[in-house]
């Protein structure tokens, strides 16, 4: 029992190490006119879906 207890503990504490908080900061070719992307083929769209994409689905 203490073993098990041991290892979900270990398990737990392995998953929070290593993520560090970091702020990125972009400058586009132009001013960001449409937020949707499915209605606009512009590049500047495109990437600052991506950096919302990836800012609501990687952080815990």
């Amino acid at each position: 029992m203490q073993r098990l207890l041991s290892v979900a503990i270990a398990a737990g504490l392995w998953g929070t190490t290593g993520f560090a908080e970091v702020t990125v900061n972009s400058v586009m070719q132009s001013g960001l006119r449409i937020l949707d992307p499915v209605i606009t083929t512009t590049f500047i769209t495109r990437y600052h879906g991506f950096m919302i994409y990836d800012t609501l689905s990687m952080t815990r």
